[in-house]
């Protein structure tokens, strides 16, 4: 009896060493899809606080790890306007259960410089289906949103040349 006991607990030890295994493994993916994506990433809870960061998101708030994020919100790094429109866009999704996608908003730099942002805020679930927070990704679309401006500012000149002009204008190939 006790031999037979031992065998399934030996089996027992090595199911559960190769689930855990598994699971190091995947958590190891994930981090590394998390720290090496050139966006914006985090992971918070209820109340906001950061939970999870990748390095790109800690460099731009001006912090130098990830880990510095941890248990704070965007009140400590944002000007309150702006922290405040953050947090009340994460708690329409937390109370809905619906995500927001590609939301163009603004925001700063660790610096204080003006960025164009492209957020994606869902709602993350636990076991149960109850909501525990929030991950979400940003893309800085500054560089994007200048080029526009440019180009429009651009067809604006040229538009305002014709609809001036005293003689008529015509294109003739």
């Amino acid at each position: 009896l006790i031999l037979g006991f031992a065998l399934v607990a030996s089996l027992v030890d090595r199911r559960l060493s190769a689930q855990r295994s598994k699971l190091d493994d995947e958590r190891n993916m994930l981090r590394a899809l998390i720290d090496n994506m050139p966006d914006f990433m985090y992971v918070k809870d209820l109340k906001g606080r950061f939970v999870v960061a990748n390095p790109h998101l800690a460099h731009q708030v001006g912090v130098q790890t990830p880990e510095e994020l941890y248990g704070k919100t965007d009140f400590d790094f944002f000007p309150r306007e702006l922290a405040e429109g953050f947090y009340e866009d994460e708690q329409k999704v937390i109370q809905s259960g619906q995500p927001l996608y590609n939301r163009e908003e603004k925001g700063i730099d660790g610096e204080g410089n003006e960025l164009d942002l492209l957020t994606t805020k869902v709602p993350i679930r636990d076991n149960k289906g109850l909501i525990i927070g929030i991950a979400g990704v940003g893309r800085d679309i500054s560089a994007r949103k200048k080029m526009e401006n440019a180009v429009h500012e651009a067809e604006q000149k040229y538009r305002g040349i014709f609809d001036k002009a005293f003689f008529g204008i015509f294109q003739s190939t």
